[in-house]
This record gives structure tokens, C-alpha cells and sequence, in this order.
């Protein structure tokens, strides 16, 4: 094996553009409190190594679609982004305000009418210890990437779940969206090692809680019921499903929309269960483990779920923020 080489600046830069070009995607544009600016290219998105977000996960995230030009519920993104960083003491680099307008501003340069937008508060650059106090101050990194839908068959035919191995988030962990992700990382291995679309967390009491980065509810009867959010994490997909829920409930066939915890023994109960998150909208299963949930079809809830969920991301003037012109 031959001696190891100090790259000169030029090979450096070559290699930063080799590891862009075998990137499976492209990113649209990232603001970094560190560059104080947004760059357009992928190869400079970077952190500095020493940043704790890096080496200690200690930062937090949300992550939030733009469909159809605007920037959808940004608002309870980014009030549960402030309560996160409260949670573990993290101080907000500017006001609310001033990153909603760096978020906005960013993604006009992104210019990309469907797209995720990926928000990252960090304690900072500065050394490599535990200590917080180390840093330089709290970092901002904004990145605009594209959005990558599920197969729509998924939404046709309805997924495959099976209960996680790995041991459920505990409280006040479950309610911090935290970049300190293992455990979720690890779900969603065993949903890719065992052929499966998602897996669900249980509690030790046998309640059902989440997906790696989903939330989950079921029908019974004619009620929705999710688990609780002192269980799981506070879903903004969630939270907007439930409220179109009660609102639409004839509408659905329901006579009660609800959170309560719910017990993996009433499996059997289940007429309907389905994900809800940013990403996978409302995405039925209709299988979880050996189980058939309902008919083994995608059911009629599912359906108007996801398109009042669709129809209010498009249409409801309250929750877009126009970034990208039709």
C-alpha cells in the first residue's frame, strides 16, 4: 500500500466534484450560516468537521415540502423547530422571522416548484468534545432538494409493515426532532432488510407509536384514532390530516376523529391503518406482520385523506407561501 498524499487545492476541489457528480440526486440550493450565503453548487453544501451537528448529532431538523410553487404549513414547522431547540437549550441563530426569510429567499434562487426543503439548527462549529459550549455559536443551514414521491402503486395496492425490533424513543426524547436519528435509522434498515415498506415502533406496554419517520394511525369502527403525541413525535402531516378529518367527518364516513393510545392487541380491530408524514402523505398498509388489516384493500378513508390532504396543500391560501410563480 503506498503512502498517503496532502492533496493540493485543485485535487481537492476535483474530488469534491467526482463525489457530487456519483451523488444519485442534485441539490437545489443550501444557505450556511457559515458561508453566510447560499451556493447553487452541490459541490461546496458542506459542514465544517468539527461542526457538534456532525460529530455529535447535537442539532435539530424539520423537513417540509414545496408544492405547487409555495412552501407548504411552514409556520408549524417551524414552531415545533423552536420548541426542539427550547427543549435542549439550543439558542436560535435569529429570530423566527429572519429564518423564514432566509428559508423563503432560498428556495426563490432553488426556483423548483415541487421540491423538500431540509432546515438545520446546529450548536455549531468549534471543537470536537461533548461540551456545548465549545462552539462558535448556533449554526443555520437551509437545503432546497428534490422531492421524491413514493410509487403511486403504493397508494393502489397499500404497503407492508411489521413491528420494529428496535426499542421505542422514550419521552422527552420522542417529542424533540433531534438529528440524534440512530434509532430511527435503524428502523428503517429493518424495514429494508425484511422486504417491508415500513416498520412501527411498540412501546414495552405494547403500544403502537411510529414509523421511522412517520406517523401512524388506524380505523376502528367509525373512528380515526392516532397515538398520542406524548409517545410520538408532534407530525405536521399528522396534525393537518386530523383537522381535515373532523372537519370532513360525513364526508369520510367517521363519527369520531381522536388520539388515544392503542394497543397492539387490537390488531384485529383495524379496518383501515396508514403512515402519515411529509413524505409519504397518507399511505395505506394492508398488511402488518402476518396480519391482513381489514379486507386486504386499500380503503375508502385512505383515499379521502390523501386527497383532502392534496387539495389542502394546493389550494389553502392559509398554509402556502408562494416561493416559485405558476
Amino acid at each position: 500500500m503506498s503512502g498517503l498524499t496532502v492533496k493540493s487545492e485543485k485535487e481537492v476541489l476535483e474530488a469534491m466534484g467526482a463525489l457530487s457528480a456519483q451523488r444519485k440526486t442534485n441539490y437545489f440550493a443550501m444557505y450556511s450560516s457559515w458561508l453566510k450565503g447560499v451556493t447553487t453548487d452541490s459541490r461546496f453544501m458542506l459542514l465544517p468537521i468539527d461542526d457538534h451537528i456532525v460529530h455529535r448529532g447535537d442539532a435539530v431538523f424539520e423537513a417540509f415540502r414545496i408544492h405547487a410553487g409555495a412552501i407548504y404549513d411552514m409556520k408549524a414547522h417551524l414552531d415545533r423547530l423552536q420548541a426542539s431547540a427550547k427543549a435542549i437549550e439550543l439558542p436560535l441563530p435569529g429570530s423566527i422571522e429572519q429564518i423564514a426569510h432566509i428559508i423563503e429567499e432560498t428556495a426563490k434562487i432553488a426556483h423548483q416548484p415541487q421540491a423538500t426543503v431540509r432546515l438545520y439548527v446546529s450548536r455549531g462549529p468549534g471543537g470536537f468534545t461533548a461540551n456545548p459550549y465549545e462552539t462558535l455559536g448556533s449554526g443555520l443551514y437551509v437545503v432546497i432538494t428534490p422531492f421524491a414521491p413514493l410509487p403511486e402503486e403504493l397508494y393502489e395496492n397499500g404497503g407492508k409493515a411489521g413491528f420494529a425490533k428496535t426499542k421505542m424513543k422514550e419521552s422527552p426524547w420522542s417529542a424533540i426532532k433531534s438529528c440524534n436519528y440512530l434509532q430511527n435509522v435503524m428502523m428503517k434498515k429493518e424495514a429494508k432488510d425484511r422486504g417491508l415498506d415500513f416498520t412501527l415502533s411498540v412501546s414495552d406496554e405494547g403500544y403502537l407509536g411510529e414509523g421511522a419517520t412517520e406517523n401512524f394511525a388506524v380505523i376502528i369502527g367509525e373512528s380515526l384514532i392516532a397515538p398520542p403525541f406524548d409517545i410520538t413525535l408532534k407530525g405536521t402531516t399528522l396534525r393537518r390530516v386530523l383537522d381535515l378529518a373532523e372537519k370532513h367527518k360525513s364526508e369520510l364516513g367517521l363519527k369520531e376523529v381522536t388520539q388515544r393510545h392503542v394497543l397492539k392487541d387490537e390488531l384485529a380491530d383495524f379496518s383501515e391503518a396508514f403512515f402519515i408524514g411529509t413524505t409519504v402523505e397518507v399511505t395505506p398498509i394492508v398488511k402488518l406482520e402476518n396480519s391482513t388489516i381489514g379486507d386486504g384493500k386499500v380503503g375508502s378513508r385512505a383515499r379521502g385523506l390523501r386527497k383532502l390532504l392534496q387539495q389542502d396543500m394546493t389550494e389553502n391560501t392559509d398554509f402556502r407561501h408562494q416561493v416559485v410563480n405558476s
